[in-house]
C-alpha cells in the first residue's frame, strides 16, 4: 500500500514539475520582457514565500485528516502582538533594548500561534467537535482579539531587521524565500522522516487504525494544531515584513489560496498523503499564474474569482464519481490501442 501510494505521489510530482515549466513558458511568452527578470523573480518569490508557510500551516491539518480556517486570523494576532512588542507598543517600559525587543517579540508572535493550536486542538481532539466549524469561530474570535488591541487601526512600522527580511536579498535570493525553504525543509523532515508524521498520516487515513497501533489521537491532532499554529506564526512575521504594518484583517484571501496550493498538490486526493515537495512545487504553479495576471493588468478582484474557480474544478476532479469515470476512459483507451495496433 505504502509503495502504491508513493508511486502515485511520484507521479504527482513529475506532472506538477511539467505543468510548471510549461505555464512558465505559455504565460512567460506573452509578456518576457518583464517575466523573464530578475526583478520579477524577486517578488515572485516573496509572494511565494508568504503563501507558500501559510500552505504548510494548512497541509499539517489536512494530512492529520482535519482543515484548519484560522491560520491567517492566528497569523495576524501573532504579528500583531509579537510586532507591538517589537516597537515598544506593548512592554515598552520593561524592555529597552531594541534588540531584546525584537527577540522577545518573535517569542511573543511564535507562542500567540503555538497557543491557538492548543485552543483549536482541544476543540477539535478534546471535545469532538468538528473541525471545519471550530476553526471558522476561532477564526473569527482571533480576528476580533486582534481588532482589540488595535482598536480598528493599522500599525505602521517595523524594526529594521523585519523590513530588511521583506526586501533584503543573499546573493540575489531573497531573505523570505531562504525563510520558506527552510520551513519546507522543516516539514520534510517531521513529515518523513519522523513518528509524529507517520502518526498524522495515519490519522488521516484512519483514525480506528491509529488509534489500535497504540498512538493517542488526541496527542497526535493537538501537535498537529499546534505545529500548524507555529508555521501561521511564521506566516504573521513573514506578511509583516513585506508591508510593514500590523493589521487585523489583512490576507483574508489567503486562506482559499494556501487551500488551493495543498489541493494542487494532492494532499486530499488521497487520505493521509501528501508530499510536502509536491506542495512547494505547486506554489510555483499558483505564483506563476498570479505573476502572469498582475502584468496583464487583472484585479485582485479577478484573480480571487480564477482562484475560487481553480478550487472548484479541482475538488470536482478529486471526487470518487470523477476519479471512476477518469479510469474507464484510461480502461477504453488501453484496450483501444492493442486493437488499432492488430488492425495495422
Amino acid at each position: 500500500m505504502k509503495r502504491v501510494l508513493g508511486n502515485k505521489q511520484n507521479r504527482k510530482t513529475i506532472s506538477l514539475l511539467l505543468i510548471t515549466v510549461v505555464l512558465a513558458v505559455i504565460i512567460g511568452s506573452f509578456n518576457p520582457d518583464k517575466f523573464f527578470t530578475a526583478q520579477n523573480f524577486q517578488s515572485m518569490t516573496r509572494q511565494l514565500a508568504e503563501i507558500g508557510i501559510y500552505a504548510l500551516a494548512m497541509f499539517v491539518i489536512v494530512v492529520s485528516g482535519g482543515l484548519n480556517l484560522s491560520i491567517v486570523a492566528v497569523a495576524n494576532l501573532a504579528a500583531i502582538c509579537g510586532g507591538s512588542v517589537m516597537q515598544g507598543l506593548i512592554l515598552g517600559d520593561v524592555i529597552v533594548s531594541p534588540l531584546a525587543r525584537l527577540l522577545v517579540g518573535l517569542l511573543v508572535a511564535v507562542v500567540i500561534g503555538v497557543l491557538s493550536g492548543v485552543l483549536n486542538g482541544y476543540f477539535v481532539a478534546g471535545l469532538g467537535l468538528t473541525a471545519v466549524l471550530v476553526t471558522s469561530a476561532t477564526s473569527q474570535l482571533f480576528q476580533g482579539l486582534a481588532l482589540v488591541i488595535t482598536k480598528g487601526n493599522a500599525i505602521v512600522g517595523a524594526p529594521e531587521a523585519i523590513s530588511a527580511l521583506g526586501t533584503h536579498n543573499l546573493l540575489g535570493i531573497p531573505y523570505l524565500l531562504l525563510l520558506a525553504l527552510g520551513c519546507y525543509i522543516v516539514a520534510e523532515f517531521v513529515f518523513e522522516k519522523t513518528a509524529f508524521g507517520a502518526q498524522c498520516r495515519l490519522l488521516g487515513a484512519n483514525a480506528t487504525a491509529n488509534q489500535y497501533s497504540g498512538n493517542s489521537n488526541y496527542k497526535t491532532l493537538m501537535k498537529s494544531y499546534m505545529l500548524s499554529g507555529f508555521f501561521s506564526a511564521i506566516g504573521g512575521i513573514v506578511s509583516y515584513s513585506r508591508m510593514c504594518a500590523l493589521r487585523s484583517d489583512y490576507g483574508n484571501s489567503l486562506t482559499s489560496t494556501a487551500m488551493l496550493v495543498v489541493l494542487m498538490g494532492g494532499a486530499w486526493v488521497v487520505a493521509g498523503g501528501g508530499k510536502v515537495m509536491n506542495i512547494f512545487i505547486s506554489l510555483f504553479c499558483i505564483q506563476i499564474i498570479s505573476s502572469g495576471l498582475t502584468l496583464s493588468g487583472t484585479s485582485n478582484f479577478t484573480r480571487n474569482t480564477i482562484w475560487g474557480a481553480l478550487l472548484i474544478a479541482i475538488l470536482l476532479a478529486a471526487t470518487p464519481a470523477i476519479q471512476q469515470r477518469l479510469s474507464r476512459l484510461k480502461g477504453l483507451a488501453r484496450r483501444r490501442a492493442p486493437n488499432k495496433g492488430n488492425a495495422a
